[in-house]
């Protein structure tokens, strides 16, 4: 599925498709998360990027 689909899918919350948008930018977003802070928060701010992005989906 191309990224556009999938960020239509993921806003009219489809869960795979966010899942696999999760999985195709979990490296960038991790390494801005550790460019900003440590390593323990990069962890919890890589999460919390996650949950929110999740929960605001359908609000883009």
């Amino acid at each position: 599925m191309e990224q556009q689909a999938l960020i239509q899918a993921a806003i009219k919350g489809d869960f795979k498709a966010f899942e696999t948008l999760i999985e195709l930018y979990e490296n960038n977003i991790y390494k801005l998360c550790l460019k900003i802070m440590q390593n323990e928060e990069a962890t919890e701010a890589f999460q919390e990027v996650c949950l929110k992005s999740m929960e605001t989906a359908e609000t883009l």
